[in-house]
């Protein structure tokens, strides 16, 4: 019996240790949770984010941040705007692959209206780090759009390496709706990719892919130190944007799913100490 009970531990820890892959969190970057007071992004956050163009401003409101366009519709606590705000980040080595995540919540009091992907305007991105380390402002990467969708009510989410236009999309999303939205920019070739998630972690798009931006190899490019949200004009419509989290693995920005083969192998270890008091 005891030989019997030692084999059947061992199929459940080799069964935890399968079903359990071993992920190395290198660094995690930005992780930001805008539990501020409410008020103006630049203020509350104590400079940790900077404005460094446009009008207007970002407000956190109920520990979000509220992202309005320049138009007359917003919900309580925004207004027009057409600010771009970013934080800065240590700055990684020009070949590694960057990653983040966020909370997107488009609302339907005010969806984006562009549907031309050659027009559509960008909200959320990546930006470049000069020779020097600063975070340079006219570089960017994963750029993320927002777009009309093609079903009333809904929107698009685009995505392009660098372009201004949308190279890949996901179409129908619904407003009101909290999204994770996941991008990544790989330096060594160049290509920006998003995926979908419910706020639960539930895959609903992978590997929407932008364009290969050779332009990034220019030796005035030394790597990634940034990541901003901007908005454009009265086209963009009005977001909230929450927990975001830049990472230099995917895992310190979509943590582990837990395992079902995990919590079984842990059931059947409880199974077996019962049978051992018995």
């Amino acid at each position: 019996m005891q030989n019997r009970t030692r084999r059947l531990l061992n199929i459940a820890v080799g069964a935890a240790a399968i079903a359990i892959p071993s992920f190395a969190s290198a660094a995690v970057l930005i992780n930001d949770t805008f539990t501020y007071s409410d008020g103006a992004i630049v203020t509350v956050s104590s400079n940790a984010w900077i404005q460094n163009s446009g009008s207007g401003t970002y407000n956190v409101v109920s520990n979000r941040l509220l992202s309005t366009d320049n138009d007359a519709t917003f919900p309580t606590g925004g207004a027009a705007d057409t600010a771009d705000f970013y934080r800065a980040f240590t700055q990684q080595a020009k070949t590694d692959t960057t990653y983040a995540s966020f909370t997107l919540n488009v609302t339907s009091g005010d969806l984006p209206t562009i549907t031309v992907a050659s027009s559509a305007p960008y909200f959320a991105h990546f930006m470049a780090s000069t020779t020097s380390g600063a975070v340079s402002t006219s570089t960017f990467v994963a750029k993320t759009f927002l777009m009309g969708g093609t079903t009333a009510g809904t929107f698009k989410l685009g995505l392009s390496s660098n372009s201004n236009t949308v190279q890949s999309s996901i179409d129908n999303l619904a407003a009101d709706t909290d999204y994770k939205v996941v991008l990544s920019f790989n330096g060594t070739t160049h290509v920006a990719t998003l995926d979908l998630y419910t706020t639960s972690n539930i895959l609903l798009a992978a590997g929407i892919s932008g364009e290969d931006f050779a332009g990034y190899t220019v030796s005035s490019i030394a790597g990634l130190a940034g990541f901003q949200f901007r908005t454009s004009g009265a086209s963009d419509g009005d977001k909230f944007i929450d927990n975001l989290l830049v990472g230099s693995s995917y895992t310190d920005v979509v943590p582990e799913p837990s395992s079902l083969s995990a919590a079984g192998a842990s059931s059947l270890l409880v199974l077996l100490k019962r049978r051992k008091r018995a």
